[in-house]
């Protein structure tokens, strides 16, 4: 009773500090998400703020080289004539900008795309005493946002014209376009809590989206505020989080300074975007409080169940006892049907150790299933078979099935094909390891070779003229049929030549057909050894032979015919009542553009054959020559 009361009290001590545990790891868990949820937030607020700073730098940078152009043509002369209409057309090449103006040095406008604006004295606005009182042509003085004679509420960016003695000239000033930046800001802004603002660098704001009334010109830069923590900061971006002095609203704001390395500004412009933090951690705190009340929940389900636990207990290890049996009954059964299987069935896990081989497979290894088991699979192929398996094996852990053939040597010297299968065991995404199946192919491969070796004699006998051993005519046809399609696509020349022996059917009536075919074996064998190697030749039927001379003209060709007709004079068969000499005569075609098949160029050759018979014989004849 008291061992029995004292595990109790262990269990329960065990399931206490495991409570506790969940309740710290849910903790620091919730901490962590608000932790990353902050920083995701704050990264996300500083990249749109970048997205603003990178488009309105662009937009400076090009402005204050089109100030730059309007300077340069005022200091060389070369101003247009209508130099209004010149800027009512950089006007709208710009986006960003309203207005463009040209100042004398008393501050009245000489030039502008707006005609209402000309001969106005401009010289009491802030930008041109500024500019005025520091003249330096390099610098793009930044004017605080300001409303413009037209009723808009804007920047003014100008650069300083200096006379030839390098005195203040004049003043070329662009205002900036708050329907262009409005769209701007409101394009960065992806939830309905969100602000965007666009702020002179001395703290005017400048612009805000969505607009609120009476906010525009209000002064950001009080003492404590997010804008003066910023600026102190000598920060390009800052992000801050709690109370604004200014509006006494909680925001996360991401603050950027805008001000282009490869321009020497006077002062810059501020962008900032915010946020409500109750709609950034609301999901965070619904969160929290479903956590809290599972963990809750957890706590008593575990408190109650724990007992319920205790006496399932029991059963489950009486379950796990007739699993095991049933398992056990598994193994036996698979094992009877496996062993009975001809074919060698193996299992290797991911180690490539054996977990199971069949009788087959511990046979031809010659090793007992006690021996096989945990064994490598290194051990049981031997170095030189295991690195030729090895790129199978390594893509059966992959999960790719294989399936190639191997020879191999049994314990008995007996070498045998095996054709191997490899069968990823996959659990989902994880291969646990690969069957092996072997089946005996031995006499498949022997039948395969024997048929594979009768095929080539059929296509070799299918090819061949029984008689003579060389091309028959289809054979002849099909290669002469290739020939002439690449002379056609390349242009080159071909000619064909048709050879008859003279007078073959005497012969035959006179000495016999034996004779006869002794005849055209001799003819074959003289036209094998007396064409070029390129050239193709074969019997086109009874008598007649045909020869087809490669990249050959009709000049070469004739003289080639010609010395065949001479070596076929010399040639002689000798038979049991004396030699026989005979000859032949040849007809002569040239392949020509319009041929579109060996048809035509025979029956011109044929042709020229029937003329060389009905001449004399024993004569070359090229079609076209008669």
């Amino acid at each position: 009773m008291y061992r029995r009361a004292s595990n109790a009290f262990i269990r329960w001590t065990f399931l206490c500090l495991g409570l506790a545990t969940l309740g710290a790891v849910i903790g620091a868990n919730l901490y962590q998400v608000r932790d990353d949820l902050t920083k995701r937030e704050e990264e996300r607020l500083l990249f749109l703020t970048g997205i603003v700073q990178k488009i309105t730098e662009e937009n400076l940078v090009a402005l204050d080289a089109v100030l730059s152009d309007l300077i340069r043509d005022q200091v060389q002369g070369d101003v247009d004539r209508d130099i209004n209409q010149r800027l009512v057309t950089l006007t709208d090449a710009l986006p960003g900008v309203r207005t463009l103006t040209v100042l004398d040095a008393q501050g009245v406008v000489r030039a502008c795309n707006r005609p209402e604006l000309l001969g106005r004295d401009l010289s009491q606005r802030e930008y041109f005493q500024r500019a005025r009182t520091n003249p330096a042509s390099e610098t793009l003085h930044v004017s605080q946002p300001f409303q413009t004679f037209l009723g808009v509420y804007s920047i003014n960016l100008g650069k300083v014209v200096l006379g030839a003695g390098g005195q203040f000239a004049g003043l070329v000033v662009a205002t900036l376009d708050p329907q262009f930046f409005i769209p701007l800001l409101n394009s960065v802004l992806f939830s309905p809590d969100m602000r965007a603002f666009m702020t002179h660098g001395e703290g005017l704001l400048f612009l805000m989206a969505p607009e609120r009334e009476g906010m525009a010109g209000l002064d950001l830069a009080l003492p404590g505020s997010f804008f003066s923590r910023h600026r102190e900061s000598g920060q390009e971006a800052s992000v801050f989080m709690g109370t604004t002095p200014v509006t006494a609203e909680e925001r996360m704001l991401a603050i950027r300074t805008i001000r282009p390395a490869s321009l020497k500004m006077d002062n810059s412009l501020v962008v900032a975007v915010d946020r409500d933090p109750s709609r950034i951690y609301g999901q965070w705190r619904k969160d929290a409080l479903l956590q809290g009340g599972l963990y809750v929940a957890a706590v008593l389900v575990s408190v109650f169940g724990f007992g319920i636990y205790q006496r399932q207990r029991r059963r489950h290890e009486q379950a796990m006892a007739e699993a095991h049996r049933n398992l056990e009954d598994s193994e036996r059964f698979i094992r009877m049907v496996t062993d009975n299987i001809p074919g060698m069935v193996a299992y290797w896990d991911r180690d490539l150790r054996c977990k199971y081989g069949n009788m087959a497979y511990q046979e031809w290894f010659g090793r007992s299933m006690e021996d096989m088991r945990g064994i490598s699979l290194r051990e049981v192929l031997g170095e030189v078979l295991f690195q030729k398996n090895e790129p199978h094996i390594m893509a059966a852990l992959k999960g790719e099935p294989q399936v190639f053939e191997r020879v191999l040597t049994k314990p008995d010297g007996n070498t045998r094909d095996i054709q191997v299968s490899y069968i990823p065991d996959v659990d989902g995404m994880e291969v646990k390891g690969f069957f092996v199946l072997g089946t005996d192919i031995t006499e498949l491969k022997y039948t395969q070779l024997e048929l594979e070796r009768r095929v080539r004699e059929l296509d070799i006998l299918a090819a061949t003229d029984p008689l003579t051993g060389i091309g028959n005519r289809r054979h002849f046809l099909e290669r002469a049929e290739d020939e002439l399609a690449r002379s056609k696509r390349y242009s080159l020349p071909l000619v064909f030549l048709m050879v008859d022996i003279d007078h073959f059917k005497s012969i035959n009536d006179t000495y016999g057909h034996d004779t006869g075919d002794d005849v055209l074996k001799s003819m074959a064998s003289t036209l094998q050894h007396t064409m070029r190697a390129t050239d193709i030749v074969g019997r086109l039927g009874g008598e007649e032979f045909g020869v087809l001379l490669i990249q050959t003209g009709t000049d070469e060709a004739l003289v080639i015919a010609e010395r065949l007709l001479k070596t076929l004079q010399s040639v002689c068969v000798l038979t049991k009542t004396g030699s026989i000499c005979y000859t032949v005569s040849i007809g002569l075609s040239a392949f020509e553009v319009e041929d579109d098949s060996m048809e035509s160029l025979m029956k011109r050759a044929d042709l020229a054959l029937y003329h060389a018979k009905e001449t004399g014989r024993n004569r070359v004849c090229c079609f076209g020559d008669f």
